[in-house]
């Protein structure tokens, strides 16, 4: 075979099998873009989805902390209410002694001398609730002794002798309880107890 006739094989050959490689590219890069466009796709149809979930859950959060909001007001107003006006204060006072006793000390007719003691007691099943006492003469009126305040299972002494004559006496005995509240004492209702006492030497 001739030297130009084999040159024009060989150029032939060349050319088809550069047409090969260029087809086999163009293959390659079609499926390439075709499998990005595709991936794009798919993507693409995912992404509405999350962003929806993430929207109903930022939108849930959200009526979450209106709720939460909501709760502090009523609360205030409820602290609000309570705390208005001194009938409220009494009720609180009521429900704090609701089904509370106050026991008073019980004294006797009785002789004694001059120098005889008798114990102004505050019992002690009173617990927190403190006793006054105010002694008068019933028949001249006077007031003859009147105590502190006594916490209860302790007493004071006081000495009849020492403020009156030898001689018979009606005495009232006003037993008068108070219980500390807000810092302030409320008197409650008092017990009275009338006495006979009669001095000698």
């Amino acid at each position: 075979m001739p030297d130009r006739q084999k040159g024009k094989v060989m150029e032939r050959e060349d050319k088809e099998r550069r047409t090969e490689k260029k087809m086999i590219l163009g293959v390659v890069l079609f499926l390439t873009v075709a499998t990005g466009l595709i991936g794009g796709i798919l993507i693409g149809r995912a992404t509405p989805v999350e962003k929806e979930t993430e929207k109903v859950t930022f939108e849930s959060v959200e009526a979450q902390e209106e709720e939460v909001q909501e709760e502090p007001r009523t609360s205030s107003l409820v602290l609000d209410t309570r705390a208005s006006g001194e009938q409220t204060k009494e009720l609180s006072l009521a429900e704090i002694l609701a089904d509370r006793q106050v026991y008073f000390a019980g004294i006797d007719d009785v002789t004694i001398s001059r120098s005889s003691v008798i114990y102004l007691e505050n019992m002690p099943e009173n617990e927190d609730i403190l006793m006054q006492y105010e002694i008068v003469d019933k028949a001249s009126g006077v007031t003859l002794e009147t105590t502190g305040l006594i916490p209860a299972g302790e007493s004071i002494s006081w000495v009849p002798g020492e403020q009156l004559a030898d001689g018979s006496y009606t005495l009232i005995f006003m037993e008068k309880p108070f219980y500390e509240y807000q810092g302030e004492y409320i008197a409650l209702t008092q017990g009275n107890n009338e006495v006979n006492i009669t001095i000698q030497s």
